[in-house]
């Protein structure tokens, strides 16, 4: 049968191309040319060169690039110096066409590849006669199509596929437990027998095709069922009650009373009332609205509430509200926890200016901060409310108010002076690719080298970005080559994506992070953060109007309805105004929401974000007065870990408002991975915009690898002004 086929094309080359003399071989040598039949494509040269015995052929060879370009003359069909270099070209790196019509210029065009371009997207005008040859049986048949149409070409199928075959591919995910132990879970493929147990660490990979059905069972019950799309990440979850597959459970809130609306009351010293029965106005925030950067609660109250200004010394307690009404009495407010009055401070001249100050009050345990003003502060504190009230309710008061059993902490800080002198560390990575790849010698042997054992170490989770990183600053374009097999591996995972993802935007290369993300998107359609991810992505692309669009569907829900995407609508928001503050004259804002037109002034945004959503670590801010406030991301926080696993995202959004200017200190510490088995390796990326929402924004990028469990580093110094 391969005879009759390529006698066949013989046939038609011999009608059409006998009188050729120049022609151009473009040979792929991108990773996924792993499958190819190399021995059917040198019988098609055979085959050729028997017709076009004479000839000019030049060989280009690409993957992500242009690699090499060679000229060879064909005498009497011989072709054996084209078919030696062939033979030894290796195979590395993502597929682009992008620079190919640049070497061509008329003639024969044979393009021996499989179809799946990966590294860019577009379509390619070839000059010349274009023959397209395919010997993977995993080539994408509609593509090869569409490009050899394009062209006015030819498509040649050498593979030997079946037309319409439903290929098998590897569908996977995690399985996450709320519980120690799980029994036997079994996945399986429904009428196969195609089955599999997770790993240690919860992963689990297996073969089926789009349209075959997922069976989920526990100690031979059958817990669920679902058909399977073309999203090949299925995550699974068991909790005390049962299993979830890829789906999010709401459930509703009620008040103290069974239909009250919470939002519409407010502490007036007498407890909870309705704002609209009050007759007086009353100003409120609660902990959402609390920075969970803010060390001290006066950094957590700055310009929140109108009409009060903060003392010389930046403490509420020395807060103007009413305004100054006498230089003889005091006009300081009374600052009340939980219903005990603290310490007045004193603004009388005569009084030598008496501070108590709120510093040990910990803004991380406060429910809400309700001022109140004139009547409202008298009526229940008399003549000690004439300078106003701020009442503060710690969460373990207000926990205990509705009925929690388990109180919190103390909204008391202790111990959160900073002695400390983190450093940033940069250490050598020690494993045995990097080893060898040392021992190589120069550039050229090291790459040999790295041909040579790629094929041992490619089921290390970061193979390929620490060999990046080795290359990076000394062959640039043999780096990127190397790290794209990422993007050409089909089962890459998305902690290796996204941390190729980092890796690209931490070296400002806008172009890839951008086809990274549109990968991302393609592959995890069900992580939420894969539509903000490539909605960031156009946005430093300078795609303006496609991110604003992106953000407001993510802000609204309508980018995709199947998913909540309630974790990321607070970055969505600033985000969102940040575009129309800054690039308002570029977008198209008629009938942009009201909402949106409001300006965030911030002296700094911090957006960290981690590729791996098993990493435990924990990232303490030092403040200019030497304080700091940690944030977990730790089993610790359950509740917090559960929606993120349950909707796909990881990051989390600090903002840096008032309070003392001056110099701000990042640590971050790593604590492991939570799953056991679990040896991924964890990128944190955190960016920085300095005045942001105003005119003098910058931004930047910081991206630090934790590796060894139990050590605390240095990440970032920020200075605010």
């Amino acid at each position: 049968m391969l005879y009759r086929i390529l006698f066949l094309i013989a046939f038609t080359l011999s009608q059409f191309l006998f009188s050729q003399t120049k022609v151009t071989i473009c040979w792929d040598t991108s990773q996924s040319m792993i499958d190819r039949d190399l021995q059917k494509e040198f019988d098609f040269l055979n085959n050729y060169f028997k017709h076009v015995s004479d000839a000019e052929a030049s060989l280009i060879t690409f993957s992500i690039d242009i690699i090499d370009v060679k000229t060879f003359t064909i005498e009497g069909g011989q072709w054996n110096e084209l078919k030696e270099t062939l033979r030894r070209t290796p195979l590395d790196g993502a597929t682009s066409y992008k620079e190919l019509a640049n070497h061509i210029d008329g003639g024969d065009i044979l393009l021996f590849t499989d179809g799946n371009q990966n590294y860019n997207d577009s379509s390619i005008n070839l000059n010349g006669n274009l023959y397209v040859i395919n010997t993977s049986k995993n080539g994408s048949l509609e593509d090869l199509v569409l490009l050899t149409n394009l062209n006015n070409g030819r498509f040649i199928d050498l593979s030997n596929t079946p037309s319409g075959k439903n290929t098998l591919r590897m569908y996977k995910g995690k399985v996450f437990s709320e519980i120690e132990s799980d029994g036997a879970v079994t996945i399986s493929i429904k009428d196969t027998e195609r089955s599999t147990q997770p790993e240690p660490d919860g992963s689990y990979s297996i073969q089926a095709a789009p349209g075959d059905v997922i069976l989920i069972t526990k100690n031979g019950n059958v817990l669920m069922e679902k058909g399977l799309d073309k999203n090949r990440n299925n995550n699974i979850w068991i909790d005390a009650q049962g299993i979830r597959l890829e789906e999010v459970v709401i459930t509703s809130t009620v008040g103290p009373e069974d239909g009250e609306d919470d939002e519409n009351t407010v502490n007036t010293g007498y407890g909870e009332q309705k704002k609209d029965g009050l007759g007086y106005g009353i100003q409120s925030i609660k902990d959402e609205d609390i920075s969970e950067i803010n060390t001290t609660v006066s950094d957590a109250v700055n310009g929140k509430f109108s009409g009060v200004l903060k003392g010389t010394d930046d403490d509420i307690s020395q807060s103007i509200i009413r305004g100054t009404t006498s230089i003889y009495f005091n006009n300081y407010p009374l600052v009340v926890m939980d219903g005990v009055p603290l310490p007045r401070s004193n603004s009388a001249k005569s009084a030598g200016v008496t501070v108590h100050v709120t510093d040990f009050i910990d803004p991380n345990n406060i429910a809400d901060i309700t001022v109140l003003k004139g009547f409202a502060a008298t009526n229940r504190y008399g003549s000690e409310g004439s300078g106003g009230v701020i009442l503060i309710t710690s969460k373990s008061v207000a926990d205990l108010k509705a009925g929690e059993t388990k109180k919190r902490n103390s909204a008391l800080v202790k111990d959160n002076i900073y002695v400390g002198n983190t450093e940033k560390r940069k250490e050598m990575l020690i494993t045995p690719y990097i080893n060898e790849l040392r021992n190589a010698g120069d550039t050229q042997n090291a790459y040999s080298a790295y041909l040579l054992h790629k094929n041992r170490f490619t089921s290390e989770p970061f193979y390929y970005t620490d060999v990046f990183d080795f290359f990076l600053d000394k062959d640039p374009k043999i780096a990127y080559r190397i790290l794209s097999n990422i993007i050409e591996n089909d089962e890459s995972s998305i902690e290796t994506l996204r941390g190729m993802m980092f890796k690209a935007i931490n070296n400002n290369q806008r172009d890839l992070a951008l086809r990274v993300a549109n990968t991302i998107l393609e592959r995890f359609p069900g992580l939420t953060q894969s539509y903000f991810d490539i909605a960031l992505a156009h946005k430093n692309r300078g795609n303006y109007q496609i991110a604003l669009n992106m953000l407001i569907g993510i802000d609204d829900g309508s980018i995709n309805p199947e998913l909540d995407f309630s974790g990321l609508q607070k970055c969505a928001n600033n985000e969102i105004r940040n575009l129309v503050s800054r690039y308002r004259g570029k977008l198209n804002t008629s009938n942009l929401p009201e909402k949106y037109n409001a300006k965030t002034s911030l002296d700094a945004r911090l957006v960290f974000d981690w590729n791996n959503p098993d990493a435990e670590f924990e990232i303490q801010f030092v403040n200019p007065s030497k304080r700091f406030f940690k944030w977990l991301h730790t089993r610790e926080n359950p509740d917090e870990i559960n929606d993120e696993l349950k909707n796909g995202y990881s990051q989390e959004e600090f903002e840096i408002v008032g309070g003392e200017k001056g110099l701000w200190i990042i640590n971050v510490k790593y604590l492991g991975n939570r799953t056991k088995g679990n040896t991924v390796p964890t990128y944190l990326k955190c960016t920085v915009q300095y005045n942001f929402g105003r005119p003098d924004q910058k931004d930047e990028e910081h991206l630090i690898r934790l590796s060894r469990k139990g050590q605390e580093q240095l990440f970032t110094k920020i200075m605010t002004q």
